[in-house]
């Protein structure tokens, strides 16, 4: 009995720690899987081979091997903070995930190193805490002022755009929202989808 429960023991550690497999996956620009010679952005991630679920460290790279990501995944599920970097290699993103989601003020910066805005996420948006210019001039202070923003939707690759007034960092007034598809062949211009 003792050999037969050790056989188990043994054959349950040995598939565990073979599942785990360090790859390289390259991404096109809309981030879709590719080969390396189509590929804009390439990630070097620990992944369960018999789930396919990223475990561990996640780094995204743009193709010239500029970070472009790095985060943390728990069974394919984003967790603790996450950086994300323009090609420069300047800062372009700062925040937490907690099962999935934002979580906590995330901080936006431009691309020449000036903080954009300070965002509030409970799973879901919240509000603008901060918003300024390239220049740091003050758009928004204490969740009072007008704001734009743009966003990739993953699922549709298309551009958002949303522009608005916050007050006391709840939504005021009317609000726009845009989008424009990213799929050239789609040829589609920008057009307002909700008001």
């Amino acid at each position: 009995m003792r050999i037969l429960i050790s056989f188990i023991l043994i054959s349950i550690f040995t598939n565990q720690s073979y599942s785990q497999k360090k790859i390289v996956t390259y991404y096109d620009k809309l981030w879709r899987l590719t080969t390396k010679d189509f590929a804009e952005y390439s990630r070097i991630s620990n992944i369960d081979t018999v789930k396919y679920q990223y475990s561990g460290e996640v780094k995204d790279f743009y193709i010239n091997g500029n970070l472009q990501m790095k985060g943390k995944y728990q069974n394919n599920v984003k967790v603790d903070r996450f950086l994300f970097y323009y090609p420069n290699g300047n800062l372009m993103t700062s925040g937490f995930y907690k099962d999935n989601s934002r979580w906590g003020i995330w901080t936006n910066f431009y691309e020449n190193g000036n903080v954009r805005d300070k965002i509030a996420f409970n799973k879901d948006f919240l509000g603008a805490l901060e918003y300024y210019n390239e220049n740091g001039d003050t758009i928004i202070k204490n969740g009072t002022g007008l704001w734009q923003t743009q966003f990739l939707n993953d699922f549709t690759y298309k551009l958002g755009s949303v522009k608005g007034e916050f007050k006391d960092s709840l939504r005021h007034g009317t609000w726009n929202y845009y989008t424009m598809s990213l799929i050239p062949e789609l040829n589609e211009e920008i057009r307002l989808m909700c008001k």
